[in-house]
């Protein structure tokens, strides 16, 4: 009897000695599944850290242009692109923006950052924003005199509504790739 069960156990051990196929499907789907949740963590961490830099340039692009008027007294030079010409003349601004000449700057997100003065307001043009990166960026830029999406030139600098996030993030459209933001300050 001992023979016999001693047949059996190797039996037993000899029927589970690879794996099936079914196994390896399934470990491959989970695996997949862990890949799929790395990047989608990675790509929503990886705006939100341009955002903040975004967010950081904007705020030194600002001081850079104040700068500038407190040497010419006027954000007016001519055309509405020389002020982004002699911001780069000047070398004030943040080395994570690239020149480009009259039209501005390339910004992180790979979208256009152009500054326009008048008399003695300024406005930040920030395009080429995705929603999540829009809304993100208006969200947190809590110091302007005004933020909108439209270009208009603020009468006064936004009160509490305006500037509280729910309104903020209203601007940014939905399912839009080509958001623009424009921040105003004196």
């Amino acid at each position: 009897m001992y023979k016999s069960q001693r047949n059996q156990s190797a039996m037993k051990l000899h029927r589970q000695a690879g794996i099936t196929l079914v196994e390896i499907g399934v470990s491959l789907a989970i695996l997949a599944a862990v890949v799929a949740g790395s990047l989608a963590l990675y790509g929503s961490t990886s705006t939100s850290q341009k955002v903040q830099q975004l967010n950081q340039d904007l705020i030194s692009m600002r001081g850079g242009v104040q700068q500038l008027y407190v040497q010419s007294s006027t954000y007016t030079e001519g055309t509405a692109g020389d002020i982004n010409v002699m911001i780069q003349d000047s070398k004030r601004f943040p080395t994570t923006l690239t020149p480009d000449g009259v039209n501005g700057f390339t910004h992180l997100l790979n979208g256009n950052l152009t500054i326009e003065g008048e008399d003695e307001i300024f406005s930040i043009a920030v395009s080429g924003l995705n929603d999540d990166a829009c809304i993100l960026l208006a969200t947190q830029a809590a110091d302007w005199y005004s933020v909108n999406n439209d270009g208009t030139k603020p009468t006064a600098p936004d009160d509490a509504t305006a500037r509280a996030p729910a309104t903020r993030s209203a601007l940014c459209g939905a399912g839009n790739a080509a958001n623009t933001l424009y921040f105003y300050s004196s």
